[in-house]
């Protein structure tokens, strides 16, 4: 029996056919042929392969390799590639991700987008539909690495129809999907910052986990269970003062592991500094206090279990047990329940929220860039939040003003922003005219920076 390659005839010969598709056809019927083949003759081939790496050290380059991968990148590509396999099996399409030429892959993207929709049937948001997609890319980046459906023109169609999923999402009228990641309230910070009060084991290591991601900008999930007790120190700058630091380089999303230096080079050089006004508030009393709780066990790890008995005689924290991930992953989400926060927020929210402070406060993109460690300071605004609820009070309260037939003094009462409205009657409108100047008096306790003020003639 003998092989036809149809890999070796001009294209254009076959009608709609390109050269690799016809490759493609070539090395599937090889495939079938070499399957059909005796037993004995596929066994006389595997003989005459010489020098061969054994199987289990194969298998654990690969389980080396692997654990490179951040195990959320890991369960992000795994759910991804799991979608689109199933939808594939269900139409019939061959499922070969490691050999489908890549017109035909660009086609089969763009019907699976296409059919792209929740269990309840609704329509994925574009932030869900763009992580769809990175997870199928991401299996291509390990096993098919000359592919790349995001950015090579050979997949223009698939990702055009990826667009137009955006648009049916927007002319559908869903419920739109709330704020993953808000920043945190500032009557929300207060709250937790009275409820960390160091009396106990559990309070005070949720509060030195709240300063590390907060102050210092990490991903919770990512670095907290790699952090061990000599994983962070305090030293002092030129002029004296204290603050607290990491010693080692973090492997996260913004540091790669990559041959390239300006991928896997960490840039984050965040500090803490000491509070020595406030220490009850101070972070680095905080790490302090909590070094010297945890000194005395044997385990390597920063974050060992709190004992469950909380007596102070008591050794507060445990030898062998450390806290797991899943104590790390929900800090915030039983903060906000515990503490009955306006919000459920996340982990995430404080690298949120660090971000979204030093915005208020007038710090660049490249500046902030320093503390969190992203490549691209363009990143940074999309971190950027405004907590609003405030906002959204004076916004409608001058907006029912405005409306309203009533001569008003507008006096902003303590730094919430409050508004007094005096109010006058239609009697006295009569006499007074609505155009007569507004006498409005300011109340300001802050700091400007880079503002211009342009105030109207009252005298005219």
């Amino acid at each position: 029996m003998s092989l036809i390659d149809l890999s070796n005839i001009p294209g254009n010969q076959i009608s709609g056919l390109d050269d690799e598709m016809l490759a493609w056809i070539t090395e599937e019927s090889n495939s079938r042929y070499i399957e059909e083949l005796s037993a004995s003759f596929v066994r006389q081939l595997d003989n005459q392969t010489l020098n061969e790496i054994p199987e289990d050290v194969e298998n654990e380059l690969d389980r080396l390799e692997m654990a490179s991968v951040p195990k959320t990148s890991m369960k992000q590509m795994n759910e991804a590639i799991q979608k689109f396999r199933a939808f594939l099996c269900d139409k019939l399409l061959s499922n070969d991700l490691q050999g489908i030429p890549i017109a035909l892959l660009d086609t089969y993207l763009r019907y699976f987008y296409s059919e792209l929709k929740t269990k309840e049937g609704k329509f994925y948001a574009p932030a869900s539909l763009v992580c769809i997609r990175a997870g199928i890319q991401r299996f291509f980046s390990l096993n098919r690495p000359n592919v790349n459906i995001i950015s090579d023109q050979r997949f223009v169609k698939s990702n055009r129809m990826l667009k137009t999923m955006v648009s049916r999402y927007k002319t559908s009228n869903q419920p739109k999907s709330i704020e993953k990641y808000p920043a945190i309230e500032k009557d929300d910070l207060l709250k937790i910052r009275s409820y960390f009060d160091r009396s106990n084991a559990e309070v005070l290591q949720e509060e030195t986990m709240f300063n590390l991601i907060y102050h210092l900008a990490l991903r919770g999930r990512e670095t907290l269970p790699l952090l061990s007790k000599d994983s962070l120190s305090i030293s002092k700058d030129a002029s004296g003062n204290r603050f607290l630091h990491l010693n080692h380089e973090l492997l996260s999303k913004n540091a790669k592991a990559s041959l390239k230096v300006s991928e896997y080079e960490d840039t984050k050089k965040a500090r803490i500094y000491e509070n020595t006004e406030n220490l009850s508030e101070c972070p680095v009393a905080c790490f302090e206090m909590y070094l010297s709780k945890i000194q005395s066990t044997s385990s390597y790890s920063l974050f060992p279990k709190p004992h469950k008995s909380q007596r102070q005689s008591v050794q507060w924290y445990t030898d062998k047990q450390t806290v797991g991930k899943n104590t790390i992953d929900n800090l915030m989400s039983g903060l906000s329940k515990k503490l009955c926060l306006s919000k459920k927020y996340t982990n995430h929210c404080l690298r949120v929220t660090h971000i979204t402070v030093l915005k208020e406060n007038g710090f660049s993109n490249s500046e902030i860039a320093v503390n969190t460690g992203h490549k691209n300071t363009t990143s940074i605004e999309r971190y950027h939040r405004k907590r609003r609820d405030l906002d959204f009070q004076r916004m409608s309260t001058a907006l029912h003003i405005e409306s309203s037939s009533r001569r008003v003094n507008i006096i902003p009462v303590g730094k919430k922003g409050k508004i007094e409205i005096e109010e006058t009657t239609r009697e006295d409108l009569a006499t007074n005219p609505i155009d007569t100047p507004v006498c409005i008096n300011f109340n300001f306790q802050g700091n400007f920076n880079k503002c211009s003020f342009h105030l109207p003639n009252m005298e005219k």
